[in-house]
């Protein structure tokens, strides 16, 4: 009917947890600005870049594949919660 039509809302649940709400469906990301993983009705995929530059790399995650997406994946991680980990302390200490 509106094939043209697009409609895509993301919910901030927590640092680095996002709620992606779309009109083919919903999906979780989970991860900083930069490198994330993002799991949906098609499956899992990992997603690295350079924030502001627009170059990333996404790969979807399965049939062995995946090792360059997971390690550009866990050092974006490990850097962004080396920036931030004054804003994390609190959700790690208990």
């Amino acid at each position: 009917m509106l094939k043209g039509l697009r409609f895509q809302k993301r919910l901030r649940i927590l640092p680095g947890l996002r709620i992606n709400l779309s009109k083919s469906g919903s999906s979780t990301t989970i991860g900083p600005r930069g490198a994330g993983v993002n799991i949906g009705k098609d499956g899992v995929t990992t997603n690295a870049g350079i924030p502001g530059t627009g170059l990333s790399y996404r790969q979807k995650v399965g049939g062995g594949r995946g090792w360059l997406g997971i390690i550009l994946l866990m050092a974006g991680l490990a850097w962004w919660a080396f920036q931030n980990r004054d804003v994390i302390a609190p959700y790690l200490n208990p």
